[in-house]
């Protein structure tokens, strides 16, 4: 799921409709519970792409280093000598290192934007109770004394 769809979702699946605020109170566990079960399954999977960065981190780095298989060489040669101390701009530079890097991103952004909409899930009785409050307060049930 990309960001942009789950902000679509948390946006349709969040709203509240003030004339269900009985059905908005009542399914609020459920969403929580949903959003709680993908922000589990996005940590598992950025737990697997940090073991797949250095699961890459080490491969690269032998082969900047020259301590990988000569199979390696034979199907992508290293045309330069890199000296020991240049090996880290390299590797920060490798475009296979940079594309995990870009997916380990997005997968934190897409946590941290979980994060907040359980946060939200979490507040949305009391949204709910504010606006049943409300609605009291205007039909006359809660006036000045």
């Amino acid at each position: 799921m990309t960001l942009s769809e789950l902000q679509d979702q948390i946006k349709k699946d969040l709203k509240i409709h003030p004339d269900q605020l009985d059905e908005s109170s009542r399914i609020t566990p459920e969403i929580h519970h949903i959003y709680n079960k993908l922000m589990m399954q996005e940590r598992l999977a950025l737990k697997k792409l940090n073991r797949e960065w250095d699961k890459l981190y080490l491969q690269q780095w032998e082969y900047y280093r020259k301590k990988a298989d000569p199979e390696v060489y034979e199907k992508k040669p290293l045309l330069k000598k890199i000296m020991d101390t240049d090996v880290k701009y390299y590797l920060s530079a490798d475009p296979d290192l940079q594309e995990l890097r870009s997916k380990i991103e997005a997968k934190e952004e897409l946590i941290e934007f979980l994060k907040r909409a359980l946060d939200q899930i979490s507040q949305r009785n009391w949204q709910i109770r504010n606006q049943i409050e409300w609605l009291k307060f205007l039909g006359g049930e809660k006036g000045p004394k």
